[in-house]
């Protein structure tokens, strides 16, 4: 199938983060034109004059002139739908609370260090770690920080009564001892190699002892430990934290940060060329052009530890050998070169590279062995497949493509947008052919690839939905879970991904580079590994 490079630079970026949907409009047309309704034309001007007046007007918070950084604004693509870090589950919410709260450890790079905690020890057995905490750590209403605080969030998360979506983060605590106001010990049912990474989450996050349930509004007025305390939240429009002056870490750069939600990413690319935004992500189709042409500040593209797929429904395609066909059939390649401007690279199976023990191939482009595959299957050319896509303008051109490929060897593959939460319930209900998704990494293990989005406990809503069901990989996930990290944990990883490249639940598509826009007010900042990885600090 021949990609030409005139239609993808009509489209914008790839298709958006499953747990942060967003519904984007066609604002502006790729060669920078303006292409909005007279609404949007209004909602642009307004926003830019709301920020402008913001930032020079010091956002009326009675923050003294000429005393450092006054603000930072940030683009987020979605309203936050909670604070709480309970309820915590998407990535607009995870960079958010990432900067009010703390945990006991936290993320830095793919790795894990101090936090709340200043040590900790594990037995040999892997199931008893305790902490030593900070000393003279205070909440942001002035209460002291302790153990107590720690074994209360724990406890809130775990219990049932409070409906959390991430219980399953510190499922494997199965009693907490406070032996005195600085020391937190953690019994764990088995071992784990992830534990730690775990407790860096925005779910093991520490809450004042008291905060009550999911009405008690503590998710539109969160208090927290970390550098940045809440003032005021809009929906649809912003978040605005200021810079806590009694940090343990030490005090933020930045007075003011703002969290601006933007729906439509070429918006946000034009407000920051008007030095209404100090960071933003760059579609991709812009990406060249943006070289070619920069904004003032900088331009920058880290790797992400995401990966995008199209979820195969199992249940209607048990055979692999179709699976392995549509897999077969797909020129990543290709799309990265043409749709993603570069920014990606092929996919070898669900986990990034960065998390596997030895780099292994991608997956190879072979219409004509997909059709030799279609042939031994004896499978249906004919039958009507339908490929689900999020109905913003961002999944638009690599869904098309994909279909397109598909039809290629014979499939008759149409392409039906739906509403976000829409697609998300047909999917859960299992209604559905072939669905466009990505996973964001909550925590940097190969595990985290694996187990929710394989396991046949997790299918469904809780990750798998593909709806996979087979007990060699269960077997090898269980395993993975149980063992310590080392080799033949590595060992047990590289055997799940090649059991599940054969048994090809998904197409396996690519790794996304992201590209960002900086101000130069953000002269130390570097994108963090994990979405939540970033607490501000260097503003």
């Amino acid at each position: 199938m021949e990609i030409k490079k005139e239609s993808c630079e009509r489209e914008a970026n790839p298709p958006p983060r499953e747990r942060e949907p967003f519904a984007p409009k066609n604002i502006f047309f790729a060669d920078g034109r303006f292409g909005g309704t007279r609404s949007e034309i209004r909602w642009l001007v307004c926003a830019f004059l709301i920020l402008v007046s913001t930032v020079s007007c010091g956002s009326g918070l009675g923050v003294p002139k000429g005393s450092g950084r006054e603000e930072i604004s940030i683009a987020v693509s979605s309203n936050p739908r909670s604070l709480d870090p309970a309820f915590a589950t998407g990535v607009t919410e995870g960079e958010i609370t990432a900067k009010i709260f703390n945990g006991l450890v936290r993320f830095q790079g793919a790795g894990v260090v101090a936090d709340l905690a200043e040590t900790w020890s594990v037995t040999p057995d892997g199931r008893t770690w305790r902490f030593r905490l900070r000393r003279g750590v205070r909440f942001h209403d002035g209460r002291g920080f302790s153990a107590r605080d720690v074994a209360y969030s724990f406890e809130r998360i775990l219990d049932p009564a409070l409906h959390s979506p991430r219980r399953w983060v510190l499922e494997k605590i199965k009693s907490i001892e406070t032996p005195d106001s600085g020391t937190v010990i953690l019994h764990l049912s088995s071992a784990s190699a992830s534990f730690l990474s775990l407790l860096a989450m925005p779910a093991a996050y520490i809450v004042p002892a008291g905060t009550g349930g999911k009405s008690s509004g503590f998710g539109r007025h969160p208090i927290g430990t970390g550098p940045y305390r809440f003032r005021e939240w809009e929906d649809d429009r912003h978040v605005l934290l200021e810079r806590n002056p009694d940090y343990f870490g030490g005090a933020a750069r930045a007075k003011h940060v703002r969290f601006l939600v933007i729906p439509e990413p070429l918006t946000a690319l034009a407000l920051f060329r008007r030095g209404a935004l100090d960071l933003t992500p760059v579609p991709s189709p812009q990406w060249p052009r943006l070289l070619s042409n920069p904004p003032p500040g900088r331009l920058l593209t880290a790797d992400q530890l995401v990966t995008y797929y199209v979820a195969i429904n199992t249940e209607r395609f048990p055979d692999s050998r179709v699976r392995r066909a549509m897999n077969l059939a797909v020129d990543r390649n290709l799309i990265i070169e043409k749709i993603l401007a570069g920014l990606g690279t092929s996919a070898s199976g669900p986990v990034p590279p960065a998390l596997l023990p030895r780099p292994l191939d991608p997956i190879p482009y072979d219409p004509v062995r997909a059709e030799e595959l279609l042939d031994e299957a004896e499978f249906d050319r004919a039958r009507r497949i339908v490929l689900l896509r999020s109905s913003n303008r961002a999944a638009l051109e690599p869904a098309t493509v994909i279909a397109g490929y598909l039809r290629d060897i014979g499939l008759n593959v149409k392409v039906e947008p739906m509403e976000f939460a829409s697609l998300r319930a047909r999917v859960n209900n299992a209604d559905f052919d072939l669905c466009l998704f990505n996973w964001y990494a909550d925590y940097p293990d190969a595990e985290n690839f694996l187990v929710p989005l394989f396991h046949s406990r997790n299918v469904g809503s809780a990750g798998n939905r593909a709806r996979f069901r087979d007990a060699r990989t269960d077997r090898l996930l269980d395993r993975i879970e149980r063992l310590p990290a080392g080799r033949k944990r590595d060992e047990a990883v590289l055997a799940a991904v090649a059991r599940i490249r054969q048994e090809a639940p998904w197409i396996f598509l690519w790794y996304p580079r992201q590209a960002l826009a900086v101000s130069s007010k953000l002269d130390r900042y570097t994108a963090p590994v994990i979405f939540n990885g970033d607490k501000g600090l260097e503003y």
